[in-house]
């Protein structure tokens, strides 16, 4: 599957569970991000490709 990637320019160009893979980090769900004992802020830190993700709208998530 990474077998491809020669440089790191190229890990821009990933999925979100490609990069979490090469990282080994563990992506928030949309709940644990908007309503979990962490804060936005906390995750954003960890992870800023998340930051204007639309993925990740606490609007449509009910605490």
């Amino acid at each position: 599957m990474l077998t491809k990637i020669l440089n790191v320019n190229g890990a821009q160009e990933l999925k979100k569970n490609q990069q979490r893979f090469i990282t080994g980090g563990r992506m928030p769900t949309v709940f644990e991000f908007c309503c979990g004992p962490r804060s936005q802020g906390w995750w954003i830190e960890r992870y800023p490709e998340i930051a204007g993700d639309p993925f990740y709208n606490c609007s449509t998530v009910s605490c």
